[in-house]
């Protein structure tokens, strides 16, 4: 069985620290497809997405290139990629955390409890408004 490992990246600047994530992720399957794309609410990145895409593709441990991947990523998509295992981006960990990887389903679980999480702080808000 083809093991097809999911990540994504912004790829700017592209350092040697992608490099090395990049070949560990590699490491957790058969295929590795990353997404690039942009991150809301920061600094747009100074080359496009095909650019960036291009370089990530250059790298020896990188399959497939996703361009334009969402910032959040989703069960759609990956169900369409046929994504086996995620691995949480290094742009959305804080800097020297553990690669840790998740299926699909522990990923979907943990947005879900992200969201609830939000919209129990939210309810709290405006019940305190109330008050």
């Amino acid at each position: 069985m083809v093991v097809v490992v999911w990540t994504t990246l912004v790829g700017e600047p592209f350092r040697h620290e992608h490099v090395a994530f990049l070949r560990r992720c590699k490491q957790h399957g058969d295929v590795l497809v990353v997404g690039v794309g942009d991150r809301p609410g920061r600094v747009a990145p100074r080359q496009t997405v095909e650019q960036r895409g291009a370089v990530v593709a250059a790298c020896r441990y990188v399959d497939r290139v996703v361009l334009d991947a969402p910032s959040t990523t989703t069960h759609a998509v990956l169900a369409r990629h046929g994504v086996d295992l995620v691995v949480p981006s290094p742009d959305d960990q804080n800097e020297g955390a553990m690669v840790e990887t998740m299926t699909p389903t522990d990923l979907v679980q943990m947005r879900m409890a992200q969201m609830n999480a939000r919209l129990d702080r939210v309810w709290e808000r405006s019940m305190d408004d109330d008050e």
